[in-house]
């Protein structure tokens, strides 16, 4: 094994590199490359590049469960469900390959399931105010989900090209869709 270096230096390395290129374009050769070690040495602590693939997977969901923590925390209905897509967007926004990551592979690792299921409980309750129905909560979960992915995905790509600022349009999305909840509880 190299001298000084860990898996945790090689995860580091490759969330770098999908974040400045892209997650689709990660390779051990450019990991190895990153880390100034030979392809073959990075068997030592890693399987392959599905491995690699499913470390960041697993960072990101973590890394997401902790910032939407963060934003609901003392925050309740209209204010939570605000502070939490903003937080969501600029997580994606800042760590777009290992964001990517996230939703692109399967991965059987019980830490990356653990963190999507309490992702999954932390949204449900800032929804619970709201009182809905459980198949008006499951699309008021894919619609906040798909809002933020969309957005910041439309965004990272340079998708929005209107000279309107781009956070002001986030919160006014964000809050039609918070009356859209609102609507479907009236």
């Amino acid at each position: 094994m190299a001298r000084g270096i860990t898996r945790t230096q090689i995860i580091d390395s490759a969330a770098t590199l999908v974040n400045t290129d892209s997650f689709a374009a990660l390779s051990l050769a450019q990991i190895a490359s990153q880390t100034g070690i030979k392809v073959p040495s990075l068997y030592n602590y890693v399987t392959g590049i599905d491995d690699v693939r499913q470390a960041l997977a697993t960072r990101g969901a973590q890394e997401i469960l902790a910032v939407v923590v963060q934003a609901a925390v003392g925050r309740a209905g209209t204010a939570a469900i605000m502070a939490v897509a903003v937080a969501y967007r600029a997580y994606i926004v800042h760590n777009p390959g290992v964001y990517t990551a996230t939703i692109q592979t399967a991965n059987p690792d019980p830490a990356f399931q653990h963190a999507n299921a309490e992702l999954l409980r932390v949204l449900t309750q800032i929804l619970a105010p709201y009182q809905l129905s459980e198949p008006d909560l499951i699309h008021a979960l894919r619609g906040l989900r798909s809002l933020v992915h969309g957005f910041a995905t439309l965004e990272i790509s340079g998708g929005f090209g209107m000279p309107v600022d781009l956070d002001a349009s986030f919160v006014q999305m964000v809050q039609t869709f918070i009356g859209g909840i609102s609507y479907t509880t009236a």
